[in-house]
């Protein structure tokens, strides 16, 4: 029976019941007909149908941008360039049905020039209290916010970009004792604008990452609404941190995060791609991530990632190549995903008689034992305080150089920036002093994986796997299973780069 059908059949009841005078016959028509009515997948409210959500898709859009112009353009006319490479990235995600669109951290700005914070201020557009930018007449509106807003009110999109931002403030009184000597606050800011032109979300980058001449603004959890879902904002560091993200999912109903970024990819563990996936799986919520498109500096990968891995993603590394656009559509959130930290695994820890070495890798020293030969081999390989356990098939192909090791970390993190890590990973070595640092081609012969460690108790772990190319595998090629922190590689899972666990212990960082 088609929606039609069951609305008719619906309207049907609803007249008789008002007319019938006969109760034993109303009594048996509703007998009939009520079943039919509970037995669909139409949800009535006052006389509509509304058809059951995780049926339908909603398209998004991430774009990549190649920044353009120089730090000798006038401010407002770089940022206006750059815009208009925007504009057209949003024109052909709007012909191609996406509702919404997400930016990347610096966008604007990336070729900007400024070596203060007098020098930066120029490039700062202050948030209008207008909740139409597009249509305001006030001479102080900016022409960059403006632009914006008219950009998503033509297109009916949802936009969400990155800009410096100020707001002023008195450092003399005592109502603001945080407030700066020079009298403002300059914020690393996501703006989001709906459809109509109005912002209607604002999120000041809070895990800033060596930016000096911006603010670490008071800790905020922001959301908006969409027709699909709520989704929360966050910008580029966040991803590796628990405030805001990881607090945000896990006290409110959150369906997405959007993420605008500059990020400097590093593998093997540390691509902007990568570890988005590994978020997304691990926390079971969508991740949409925009880069900046600057290959010959290692700032590419963009994408669209479920619970389930990746839905579509671009990793561009010709350096003549442009901007990036990636349109998909969206399947219905999950309600009920289960986002706990698990409790940490137990290992036989023992003594390893099998042969160690360290090196570094990713900047933290590894310790690392090559893999054997056999069919559905285990290995358990302790340091630190830290167990990971491996099992695996492997056939070392002799015309290819190098072999598998399994690989672990446990401790801070000091290169750029300071993290605790915990680490479980296969990866391939060229030999014992240089291991998954920078190789990019990848190898066969090692199947069948299954990777865990015993992760502190409250450390979060995500999956990290890349193959040859430092890609990501394709869909369905393995899984993670967050209850017991376990990463499973399936039959077609070849050529493998890194098979990894990359465990974040928030409660260490502090200590």
């Amino acid at each position: 029976m088609s929606c039609m059908d069951y609305e008719q059949t619906y309207k049907l009841v609803v007249d008789i019941m008002r007319n019938c005078q006969n109760s034993e016959l109303l009594i048996m028509l509703l007998f009939l007909f009520l079943p039919l009515l509970f037995l669909t997948n139409i949800r009535w409210t006052n006389g509509q149908n509304s058809v059951d959500r995780s049926k339908a898709d909603w398209k998004v859009a991430v774009y990549e941008h190649k920044p353009v112009g120089t730090g000798k353009d006038p401010p407002v006319q770089l940022m206006l360039q750059n815009l208009r490479a925007y504009a057209a990235a949003a024109t052909e995600a709007a012909a191609l049905g996406a509702r919404l669109i997400v930016f990347p951290e610096y966008g604007l700005l990336s070729t900007a020039s400024y070596s203060s914070r007098d020098q930066l201020l120029k490039y700062l557009q202050q948030i209008p209290t207008d909740p139409d930018p597009c249509e305001s007449s006030s001479a102080l509106e900016s022409e960059v916010i403006k632009e914006i807003s008219c950009l998503a009110k033509s297109h009916g999109l949802t936009i969400i970009v990155n800009l410096g931002t100020i707001h002023w403030c008195n450092h003399t009184g005592k109502s603001n004792p945080q407030c700066p000597p020079d009298g403002r606050f300059q914020y690393n800011s996501n703006l989001v604008f709906n459809e109509r032109g109005a912002i209607i979300a604002v999120y000041h980058k809070y895990n800033l990452f060596g930016e000096r001449f911006f603010d670490t603004p008071p800790l905020d959890f922001v959301t908006f609404t969409t027709p699909w879902g709520v989704i929360g904002v966050g910008t580029c560091f966040d991803l590796l941190q628990s405030d805001p993200l990881l607090r945000l999912i896990q006290e409110r109903r959150v369906d997405a995060v959007v993420l605008p970024s500059l990020w400097f990819n590093r593998i093997p563990f540390l691509a902007l791609y990568e570890i988005a996936e590994g978020w997304a799986v691990r926390t079971g919520i969508t991740l949409l991530v925009a880069n900046v498109h600057s290959p010959i500096t290692a700032h590419v990968g963009s994408g669209i990632f479920g619970p389930d891995g990746v839905i579509d993603y671009t990793y561009v590394t010709d350096v003549s190549s442009g901007g990036q656009l990636i349109v998909a559509p969206l399947p219905m959130p999950v309600k009920g995903q289960s986002r706990a930290v698990p409790s940490a695994l137990i290992l036989n820890s023992h003594e390893n008689d099998q042969h160690a070495f360290q090196t570094m890798t990713n900047g933290d020293l590894f310790w690392y034992t090559a893999l054997g030969e056999g069919i559905n081999q285990n290995t358990i390989f302790c340091r630190d305080n830290l167990c990971c356990q491996v099992n695996y098939t492997y056939k070392q192909e002799p015309q290819h150089p190098g072999y598998f090791a399994l690989g672990l970390f446990s401790g801070m993190h000091t290169e750029n920036y300071t993290l605790y890590n915990e680490m479980c990973a296969v990866v391939r070595c060229l030999d014992e002093r240089h291991c998954g640092d920078g190789i990019a081609s990848a190898v066969g012969g090692l199947s069948d994986l299954s990777l865990t460690g015993n992760f502190s108790s409250g450390s979060y772990a995500y999956p990290t796997v890349l193959v040859d190319n430092a890609l990501l595998a394709s869909a369905g090629q393995w899984r993670f299973d967050r209850s017991r922190q376990v990463l499973h590689g399936s039959e077609s899972l070849k050529s493998i780069l890194v098979f990894g666990l990359y465990g974040r212990n928030f409660a260490k960082d502090r200590s």
